[in-house]
């Protein structure tokens, strides 16, 4: 990473994370893993994606013989599949929420470049003192800027 920043190479990382087996510290050495990464190169672009179940791979076996997921039967089951959200069942909701803020928080601390609207400097600031200390409970400014973009929007439509 360190040389394809120094050689000005754009990365767009992305990671997996709700594996079948996966161990009990395996997400928080990932997120620790990602804010490295983001302090070699802020401009990264990283996503935590949950893992999704493919046929013929050694997790859709797992699954399958786990009663994790059923297995699609029509190819319109397939549409089911996100790799957004958890696609195997038994993911516990805390775990779900914590990569789920991570990612927010991770993009106010680094917002990617290219957008039009850049959270305040302060946001910033506190969403990368959020994620060098792992705290992702009591999301108040998620909250705040929510309501921000939905009176933005409200205004928009008047």
């Amino acid at each position: 990473m360190r040389r394809l920043t120094r050689h000005g190479i754009e990365q767009y990382l992305f990671f997996m994370v709700g594996y079948p087996d996966e161990p009990d510290d395996a997400l928080e050495k990932t997120l620790d893993f990602v804010m490295r990464l983001k302090k070699i190169n802020p401009k990264v672009t990283l996503h935590l994606n949950f893992a999704t179940p493919l046929p013929g791979s050694n997790i859709f076996r797992i699954a399958v013989e786990r009663k994790l997921v059923e297995p699609p039967r029509l190819f319109e089951d397939w549409a089911r599949f996100d790799y957004l959200k958890p696609n195997l069942l038994g993911i516990d909701r805390n775990y779900v929420r914590r990569v789920d803020r991570f990612q927010k928080f991770l993009n106010l601390a680094y917002p990617v470049p290219g957008i039009k609207i850049r959270p305040p400097a302060a946001v910033q600031t506190l969403a990368r003192w959020r994620l060098d200390r792992h705290y992702l409970g009591f999301p108040f400014e998620l909250s705040m800027l929510n309501a921000f973009r939905s009176a933005r929007a409200l205004a928009r439509e008047w």
